[in-house]
């Protein structure tokens, strides 16, 4: 009975997530995104999903690992550096793209549970 009120639970928290607005990235500013933990996806231009993650600061994560980071700071820059073969691609790549987060409060511990959860469901291109 506890497994069938987690998964009740993740469900539901996925389709918040679904709900929420997507922004594209070139009109997206440092300030729209919240600092509070959360989980996040990043969009191909053909809205593919390209990316799920989660973190304990929704801004530090996105903008300035992801977005204005490099290979070193963010998995998914280092993942997008394999396939596009340079940063400067990568950063033309992730410009076009369109994301969607959602801060949420929970334990460490169960933010990650519901990232693996969005991973199985959702069946992002990068997430192993």
């Amino acid at each position: 009975m506890k497994f069938q009120k987690r998964i009740e639970k993740f469900s539901e928290i996925l389709q918040k997530f679904l709900s929420t607005d997507i922004f594209k990235v070139a009109n997206l500013r440092r300030r729209d995104i919240p600092e509070e933990q959360g989980i996040y996806a990043i969009y191909s231009p053909e809205n593919k999903l390209v990316y799920v993650g989660s973190t304990s600061n929704l801004r530090s994560r996105i903008y300035t690992n992801h977005l204005k980071g490099n290979a070193r700071s963010s998995t998914l820059r280092r993942k997008l550096v394999k396939r596009l073969k340079s940063e400067e691609e990568v950063s033309r790549f992730l410009e076009s793209c369109s994301i969607r987060f959602l801060a949420v409060e929970m334990s460490e511990r169960e933010l990650k549970s519901i990232e693996h959860f969005f991973i199985a469901i959702l069946n992002p291109l990068l997430n192993d």
